[in-house]
C-alpha cells in the first residue's frame, strides 16, 4: 500500500514511528561517539598528550551513559598488563626449538589496546543483554590522579619546526634563570649581532622622546616630594611611602660649602691663567677640573653629616654600559631573511664622576604610582632618529666589577659636550631643544647605570625587579646645573616579556638653573644658594637603615 492509499491516521502513525526510530539511531550514535571519545581521552591521559575540546564536549553531551571497561582502566592506571609486561621482560627466554613459533599465553597492555581497537569495540558493541561496559569508577576522577606511565612528548632539539624553535628558546630561558649572576650576564650578552648604539650626549631633535620610548620611561617635571624647588626640605608635607625626610645641615656647614664652591670657581676662572684650548676641548680644560674640585670638596664636607659617604666609592671617568632589547623586526635580506629578531640596544656612557654606595637608596615613589603615566610610542624605525648599528661585544657594567661591595648607585655628575651651545641653539630658533637634549642625556645615562645595577643583582627581562632601583644625576656646563632623579620599575622591555605589563620607569628633572652670574675682581657674582642647597640635598640622600 503506497502513501497515497493510506488514511490520515495511518500517515500520522507512520511519521511518528519514523521520528522514534530516528531518535533511537541518534541516541545510539551519540553513545558510540562518546565511547570512542572516552577511548581517545584515556589514551591521551596515559601518554600525556594534549586534551581535545571536541572529545570533552562529546563526553559532556553523553553524560552518565558512557562507561569505561575494566581493561582500559587497568592499562591507564598501570595495573595488570604493565606489570605482566615488565615481568615478561625480566624473565629469561628459553632457547628456541626448531622454527615453530612460540604461542603467546598473555597479552600486554599495548596488545589489549590494539585488540580492543581492532575488534570493533571502539565502534560500539550492541548493548542488549550483556553489560560489558558497566563500572562505578569515573574516567576523569581517578585517571587524572595517577602519575603518567610515559614521559611527556616534547619537540625535537634539532628540527627546524616552529615548535622545536620555541622549545629550544624555552630551554635557553631556563638555563639563564638557573645560572649565577656572572654566568647569567654572560648568557644574556653572548649573542653578538648588530645593535643600535644610543649616545646619551646626542644633538638629535626631540631625542628625549626617543629615549623615553626605548626605555619605557615617563617624564615628570620637577623633583620627587622628598626635595623642594628651592632646595630645602618641605615642612608641611609628609615624606613619601618608603622615604624618610632628608637631614638638614646647619648654617655654619652651608657657609663652609658656599666658600668651597666660590673657591673652586675662582680657581679655574681667576687664579689660573690657561691658554685657549683646542677645538672642542673647552669643557676638558675648564669645566672638568672645576667639577672635580667641587665634588671632592662638597662630599668631604658632608661626610660628617652623612656617614654613608665615608663608605662610598667615587669613580672618575668610569665606563658604564648596558645592553637590552626593545621591540622586534623582520630581517629583510641575507641568509636569515624573513626571521623575526628582537631590536637590540647598547648604551656606552662615560660620566665625569660617580658615587657608589653599599646600600640601596630608598624609592622616590611607589611602583603603583607610575601605572597610568604616558610613555611616547614611536612607530618608525630607530634609523629615523638617527641611530646607527654596530656590531661589537655586548657589555653590562656599572663602573666596577661584580664582587665590589659598593654595588648600588648614588649620584652621577656629567659634563655636556663641547658642541652643545645654548646661545647657538637660541639663535637657530631651537630654544625647546636646550632642555630636551639635557633630558635625553640624563635619561639615557641614568637608565644605563640603574639598569646595570639591577643586572648585577640578577634581574633581567624575564626576572623583573621586585623593588625599585633609584639613582641621581647632575648635568652641568660649568655654569648651568640640571638635576635628575631616576626610578627603575621594570626591566621587562622585550616583546615577549612586556605583555600586559603596567609598570613604567620614571624620570624626574628640573630645568637648568644658573649657579653664578660671573667673576668680577676676584669674587663670584650672583651665587645662587638654591642650587647649592639642592646639590647638598642630593648628596645627603641615604638609605633608610643608614
Amino acid at each position: 500500500m503506497t502513501t497515497t492509499e493510506m488514511t490520515r491516521e495511518q500517515q500520522e502513525e507512520y511519521q511518528k514511528q519514523l521520528v522514534e526510530e530516528k531518535g533511537e539511531r541518534d541516541a545510539e550514535f551519540l553513545v558510540k561517539k562518546a565511547e570512542r571519545a572516552a577511548l581517545r581521552s584515556c589514551l591521551r591521559d596515559k601518554y600525556r598528550l594534549p586534551k581535545s575540546e571536541r572529545d570533552d564536549s562529546i563526553l559532556e553531551q553523553a553524560g552518565d551513559e558512557v562507561d569505561v571497561p575494566e581493561e582500559l582502566l587497568s592499562m591507564v592506571e598501570g595495573e595488570g598488563g604493565e606489570e605482566e609486561q615488565s615481568a615478561s621482560l625480566r624473565r629469561p627466554r628459553p632457547p628456541s626449538q626448531g622454527c615453530a613459533p612460540r604461542p603467546r599465553t598473555s597479552a600486554t597492555s599495548c596488545d589489549l589496546v590494539l585488540l580492543w581497537c581492532c575488534s570493533g569495540a571502539a565502534l560500539g558493541p550492541v548493548r542488549r543483554n550483556v553489560h560489558f561496559w558497566r563500572t562505578k569508577r569515573s574516567l576523569h576522577a581517578e585517571a587524572a590522579m595517577k602519575q603518567p606511565s610515559y614521559p611527556a612528548v616534547v619537540p625535537s632539539l634539532t628540527a627546524k619546526s616552529k615548535s622545536s624553535l620555541r622549545y629550544r628558546y624555552e630551554l635557553r630561558l631556563e638555563d639563564v634563570k638557573a645560572a649565577a649572576v656572572e654566568e647569567k650576564i654572560r648568557l644574556l650578552t653572548r649573542i653578538q649581532r648588530k645593535k643600535y648604539v644610543v649616545f646619551p650626549q646626542t644633538l638629535s631633535r626631540n631625542a628625549d622622546q626617543w629615549h623615553q620610548h626605548f626605555t619605557k620611561t615617563a617624564y615628570i617635571p620637577g623633583l620627587p616630594d622628598v626635595y623642594s624647588e628651592v632646595g630645602q626640605p618641605p615642612e608641611d608635607s609628609a615624606p613619601a611611602v618608603g622615604q624618610t625626610a632628608l637631614p638638614v645641615i646647619g648654617e655654619d656647614t652651608f657657609e663652609e660649602i658656599r666658600s668651597l664652591v666660590s673657591h673652586a670657581v675662582l680657581q679655574e676662572q681667576w687664579y689660573m691663567k690657561k691658554r685657549e684650548p683646542f677645538l672642542y676641548r673647552r669643557q676638558e680644560h675648564f669645566v672638568e677640573p672645576f667639577m672635580r674640585n667641587l665634588v671632592a670638596g662638597v662630599t668631604g664636607c658632608l661626610a660628617q653629616h652623612n656617614p654613608l659617604l665615608l663608605l662610598a666609592s667615587k669613580d672618575l671617568k668610569p665606563e658604564v654600559n648596558f645592553y637590552w632589547t626593545r621591540g622586534q623586526r623582520i630581517i629583510p635580506r641575507g641568509h636569515r631573511r624573513g626571521r623575526v629578531e628582537p631590536i637590540r640596544f647598547q648604551i656606552d656612557d662615560k660620566p665625569h664622576s660617580q658615587i657608589r654606595i653599599p646600600k640601596q637608596l630608598p624609592q622616590f615613589a611607589p611602583m603603583e604610582a607610575a601605572f597610568g603615566l604616558d610613555v611616547p610610542d614611536i612607530k618608525v624605525s630607530p634609523d629615523m632618529m638617527p641611530l646607527f648599528k654596530r656590531q661589537y661585544d655586548n657589555h653590562i657594567f656599572t663602573g666596577a666589577k661584580l664582587p665590589d661591595p659598593c654595588g648600588y648607585g648614588h649620584t652621577q655628575f656629567h659634563v655636556v659636550q663641547d658642541r652643545y651651545h645654548r646661545a647657538r641653539l637660541g639663535s637657530r630658533g631651537q630654544e625647546d631643544q636646550v632642555e630636551a637634549l639635557l633630558r635625553a642625556q640624563g635619561l639615557a645615562s641614568l637608565f644605563c647605570w640603574t639598569g646595570a645595577q639591577a643586572a648585577y643583582q640578577g634581574f633581567w627581562a624575564r626576572e623583573d625587579v621586585p623593588r625599585p632601583f633609584v639613582s641621581q644625576a647632575v648635568i652641568t656646563d660649568g655654569q648651568f646645573f640640571s638635576f635628575f632623579c631616576y626610578q627603575l620599575n621594570t626591566l621587562a622591555l622585550s616583546v615577549d616579556a612586556d605583555v600586559d605589563n603596567p609598570r613604567r620607569n620614571v624620570l624626574w628633572g628640573t630645568e637648568s638653573r644658573r649657579l653664578f652670574q660671573g667673576v668680577e675682581d676676584g669674587r663670584v657674582v650672583g651665587l645662587d644658594d638654591g642650587v647649592l642647597r639642592l646639590l647638598v640635598q642630593f648628596l645627603m640622600n641615604r638609605p633608610l637603615e643608614a
